[in-house]
């Protein structure tokens, strides 16, 4: 019973599991298909609610961390590089601190609040981090992919006539402002309609 006790009416215990719920949920948002950290953001945020019923609520905390969440998100679906991220965990932060209403004794501890608004900012820089990654290795897919990218002329390309070139194991249409010899490094410059826009090495 001391247990039980201690468990349901430590206002910590609830902010652990409300911190938890908020960067499965966070995690889940930001990577759609990840199931795992969603079921247990839900399954903490709903354990988060249950504790601190047992506690006077101040709905402006709930507020500002309701409102710190919205801003975590848009920071990784946005991306302000940091902006909302600050913002998103500064109103965490306050709203942590509003969250219980009463004495002290039933107060969130100040250095749970402040470990987990590092944690939650460190969180979401990282999932700014991966979404930026992931964006920049999707526009490096596909045709984009052929830019840049160094081939070899296996049909003769001229001004006045349209040649081929073998690139990533691929034979490709081409054209190129100036003379292209058989076997000779090309660069492709662009695509137009499946035909590569090449230049000589």
């Amino acid at each position: 019973m001391d247990i039980l006790h201690q468990v349901f009416y430590n206002p910590d215990w609830a902010y652990l599991l409300l911190i938890i719920g908020m960067l499965g949920l966070l995690f889940e948002v930001t990577n759609p298909g990840v199931s795992f950290p969603g079921i247990v953001g839900v399954a903490s945020l709903i354990g988060s609610i249950y504790l601190l019923s047992y506690f006077p609520i101040d709905y402006t905390g709930i507020g500002l961390i309701t409102l710190a969440f919205i801003l975590l998100i848009l920071e990784v679906k946005v991306i302000s590089y940091g902006g909302l991220a600050i913002l998103g965990t500064t109103a965490f932060a306050f709203g942590s601190f509003y969250l219980i209403k009463g004495d002290l004794g039933m107060q969130i501890s100040p250095s749970l609040i402040i470990t987990s608004s590092i944690v939650l900012f460190a969180f979401s820089i990282l999932l700014l981090y991966l979404g930026l990654k992931v964006q920049k290795t999707k526009r490096k897919t596909g045709f984009e992919s052929l830019i840049g990218a160094k081939g070899i002329v296996s049909q003769q390309i001229t001004p006045e006539k349209i040649g081929e070139i073998k690139i990533l194991g691929e034979r490709w249409r081409a054209k190129s402002v100036s003379y292209c010899d058989v076997n000779q490094e090309v660069e492709v410059l662009s695509m137009d309609n499946l035909t590569l826009f090449v230049k000589n090495k």
